[in-house]
């Protein structure tokens, strides 16, 4: 530079933001009058002063100083040091502050700056400002790249950069450990390799809400890993633009919640195992009033048999209207204990968390059920429901929804236990006009304290006794309404009472047919019947009920008796227990060909295990017909008529009684 412009001495200043100074730099030219870039390098001048330097900061202009000697802004030290007579200065600009000073000065030819000089220098220095500005954009650049790689490969999280053909063209270290592809494997793939292909409709969906909302946060969807593993996967996709279109490309961040959602099944089924644990007694008494019924009648007629057969002319006459009486009161007894079973037993399954068309006034009645005793007979709570009789099915898992049922109901009974006057639980359902249901369990109890209001669905907190609440009742519900789409909140007023209400889908699907009217079919009579099962009491009914019919019959306590005599006879129809003890019937079924040579019948099979929905379903999967114990009369001759019966009457058997 010195030479293109001839200028003897030149030198560089810098501005060190982070000292707040200006900085000696760099000096090029002679050093006849002994300044050397050494002692250039020693001069240091803080920002903000009223010297010559910071001047030329603040103007951001060149300037030409024609006698330092007489400028007070010039430092005289510097004057006598640099033996300087007349020198020009520049500020390097860049785009929103100076990164240095260029000055100049003609030690040796004494030749005068002029207005070009001036002028050059300042272009010159704009033009480094320009370059250096350009430097120091590219330098970070490079480092927001870099730290955006780092932060890019070191998530946890799957990031995937999508193109508007929605191919992908990013893939972090984050995405090969949760899905097992290499980016090798993924870039260039359709987005759709991370999911099942049953998660289709749940795909569409997710699409359509970009597509309408120009990006979606927390997305919940199934997804699937490269060695087949199934995913809970929560996906949040966005763009550049908030119009859908105008994207080139978008970003996917995927979050694996699999261990996530396991835990929170896991506080769900623990918050269910404790209100099963206060449901308990209640169901107690619930069961030993039928049972004392069925006791009693039954010593009835026991003692009324058996002084007939004890007294020489027979004894008194027995009423056969009287004795059907007591039949049908000990039948119903025994029906009311089946069915308080069967509520206590839809409660507590542990099935899958798939969402199916709800019933949701079954839900209502089964929950009523459950809490009979402690409604009714323990806190004399009368409870109303208003449900439409056309309200439309919500979308959701019938377990979980009625789980929320009980737990709502067990606090509003909880929160009347001091009332002394008539006390009463509203529960009502409508549809709401966007697409939701809402429903509501309003009590008449003291309400909620304000203290007490903002924390009620916080984990670990209650209101109820020590002992008598986990403090996990609402959070749980409130877990199991949002992840249903839903939302869950209440109303309540001091001394007048409280309203919890919660919205789930609505379901346009049809709901399943559970109540299908018995089929009516013919007598079959003259067949071979092999009955299995390792309880006595059992084989005496059934076998009852299979000889009335006029078929012959077989009877085995156990596997081993069953084989032996499946190797000795031909039948055709084997009705088999599931459980036996040392074996099962399921295995007489699968290996009949390795223990006798004759042909496998039809298997009709029984089970009291309806917990065990692994079995169940396998089971069921296989077409194989499957009755439900305790089986009652009528029942277990349709199954057998049906067995024998063309294929449309057998596919029958599967199918529930009508609702009463």
């Amino acid at each position: 530079m010195a030479r293109g412009f001839s200028f003897d001495r030149t030198g560089l200043y810098w501005v060190d933001p982070v000292r707040k100074e200006i900085v000696g730099r760099y000096l090029f030219g002679s050093d006849a009058a002994g300044f050397s870039e050494i002692a250039f390098k020693k001069r240091r001048v803080p920002l903000g002063g009223e010297d010559l330097l910071n001047d030329v900061l603040r103007q951001r202009q060149a300037v030409i100083v024609k006698d330092p000697s007489g400028d007070q802004r010039v430092n005289p030290m510097f004057v006598a040091e640099a033996k300087t007579r007349e020198f020009c200065m520049a500020p390097i600009c860049g785009k929103d502050r100076v990164l240095g000073i260029i000055t100049a000065d003609n030690f040796e030819s004494n030749r005068a700056f002029t207005e070009t000089d001036r002028a050059g220098l300042m272009l010159y220095a704009n033009a480094v400002g320009l370059a250096l500005e350009n430097a120091f954009l590219f330098h970070n650049l490079a480092e927001s790249e870099s730290k955006l790689r780092t932060v890019l490969e070191n998530s946890p999280e799957a990031i995937v950069g999508l193109s508007r053909e929605q191919w992908i063209s990013t893939w972090n270290r984050g995405a090969e450990k949760i899905f097992g592809y290499l980016g090798s494997e993924a870039l260039g793939k359709p987005l759709t390799i991370l999911f099942p292909k049953s998660a289709g409709n749940d795909f569409k969906k997710l699409l359509n809400q970009v597509m309408e909302k120009g990006s979606v946060r927390d997305f919940s969807l199934p997804g699937q890993a490269k060695d087949g593993r199934s995913l809970e996967l929560s996906v949040s996709w966005g763009g550049q633009h908030q119009d859908f279109w105008m994207n080139k490309e978008w970003t996917l961040v995927i979050r694996d919640t699999t261990e996530a959602r396991r835990l929170q099944q896991q506080l769900i089924r623990s918050e269910k195992l404790s209100a099963v644990g206060q449901l308990i007694s209640g169901i107690a008494h619930e069961l030993n009033n039928p049972l004392q019924a069925v006791v009693g009648y039954s010593d009835i007629l026991g003692d009324d048999m058996k002084e007939r057969l004890a007294s020489p002319d027979g004894g008194r006459r027995l009423e056969p209207r009287a004795i059907l009486n007591d039949l049908r009161i000990i039948t119903e007894n025994a029906m009311r204990c089946q069915k308080i079973i069967e509520n206590l037993l839809l409660f507590v399954r542990q099935g899958d968390i798939e969402k199916r068309t709800v019933d949701l006034a079954h839900v209502v009645e089964s929950s009523r059920e459950l809490l009979q005793y402690k409604l009714k007979k323990a806190a004399n709570i009368e409870v109303t429901v208003d449900i439409p009789k056309h309200l439309s099915y919500a979308r959701g898992n019938l377990q979980q929804v009625q789980q929320v049922f009980v737990n709502l109901i067990n606090n509003a009974c909880d929160a009347m236990g001091t009332n002394t006057g008539k006390k009463t639980i509203h529960i009502s359902a409508r549809e709401e006009p966007n697409e939701l249901i809402r429903l509501e369990v309003a009590d008449n109890g003291p309400g909620v304290p304000e203290s007490a209001r903002e924390r009620l669905f916080e984990p670990f907190f209650t209101t109820k006794p020590e002992g008598r609440g986990t403090g996990l009742g609402l959070p749980v519900c409130k877990q199991i309404i949002e992840e249903h789409g839903g939302k869950i909140g209440f109303k309540t007023v001091l001394g007048e009472g409280t309203t919890f209400w919660f919205e789930l889908p609505l379901s346009r699907e049809a709901v399943a047919t559970t109540a299908v009217a018995a089929p009516s079919l013919p007598v079959v009579r003259g067949k071979a019947i092999l009955l299995v099962d390792d309880e006595p009491d059992v084989l005496g009914f059934l076998s009852k009920v299979i000889q009335a019919e006029g078929n012959s019959l077989e009877v085995a306590g156990s596997l081993k008796e069953a084989i032996a005599k499946s190797a000795r006879d031909v039948f055709d129809l084997v009705v088999t227990d599931v459980r036996l003890g040392e074996g099962s019937g399921f295995s007489l079924y699968e290996n009949w060909s390795l223990w006798t040579h004759h042909p496998r019948p039809p298997f009709l099979f029984m089970t009291g295990d309806v917990l065990n929905l692994a079995l169940v379903g396998d089971i069921e999967s296989r077409g194989l017909h499957l009755l439900h114990k305790p089986i009652d009369l009528a029942t277990f001759q349709r199954a057998i008529r049906g067995a024998f019966g063309p294929p449309s009457s057998a596919s029958a058997l599967n199918r529930l009684p009508p609702k009463s």
